[in-house]
């Protein structure tokens, strides 16, 4: 869910929450746009929800992008709470394990301080026309 607050129907949208079975509370719902870790927390207390409410006893995690993130967070917080919830792997695609080179230029004046000297880098700024206000 891309901001606050608990899953609702979203009439009118269609998508995958067009027909939600049961809304979420607000404490097993990720926030798209919020903390990584409080992320992981809610999708950790999720996962404790499936144990609880089904029975669920392991999981394997597949994730895309930010999702990866989430999941590290969650799977550490099942760990340092000693979940009953065995986590079996971790798949992760296109997860930004370091960041975003184009996000983190520590040179907000030159993007391009952010590669480092890598010429493919460089060129993909270039190419997109990256600029820092």
């Amino acid at each position: 869910m891309a901001g606050r607050g608990t899953v609702t129907e979203q009439l009118g949208a269609g998508g995958p929450f067009h027909h939600c079975p049961k809304a979420l509370p607000a404490y097993m719902t990720v926030n798209s746009n919020g903390d990584i870790e409080l992320a992981g927390i809610h999708l950790a207390n999720f996962v404790n929800y499936l144990h609880d409410t089904f029975g669920i006893t392991q999981v394997d995690f597949v994730a895309h992008s930010m999702g990866g993130l989430y999941s590290r967070s969650a799977i550490a917080y099942l760990q340092a709470t000693k979940s009953p919830v065995q986590i079996e792997s971790l798949t992760t695609m296109g997860t930004p394990w370091d960041g975003a080179i184009f996000a983190d230029s520590p040179d907000p004046s030159n993007p391009k301080a952010a590669c480092d000297g890598f010429a493919l880098c460089e060129a993909l700024i270039d190419v997109f026309g990256l600029r820092r206000p």
